[in-house]
């Protein structure tokens, strides 16, 4: 067998394990990013109920909060769930 197939063979699995700690990372980082969102998205909800603005109702600003971060955090969650999350493998590299 030429040595650039056997060697091509022998760096599978690596090449392998190498996209799978990939694809952990990327995860990790999308749930790390999704933390600050929540508590900000909780902070403004707070914060929106605790305002009263003469004449305006602050009721259909708590909904479309509530609304966005469900939507969001299903988005972050379904997009972890593919087979395959796309990687940047130099995301923060430049």
């Amino acid at each position: 067998m030429p040595l650039p197939r056997l060697a091509d063979r022998q760096l599978q699995p690596t090449r392998r394990n190498l996209g799978q700690l990939a694809q952990r990372d990327g995860q990790q980082l999308c749930l790390l990013g999704m933390a600050p969102g929540t508590g900000l998205l909780i902070l403004l909800a707070f914060l929106a109920a605790r305002v009263q603005i003469a004449g305006i109702d602050v009721q259909p600003l708590l909904i479309a909060l509530t609304a966005g971060g469900i939507g969001a955090i299903v988005s972050v969650m379904t997009h972890l769930m593919l087979p395959s999350l796309p990687v940047d493998y130099h995301a923060g590299n430049s």
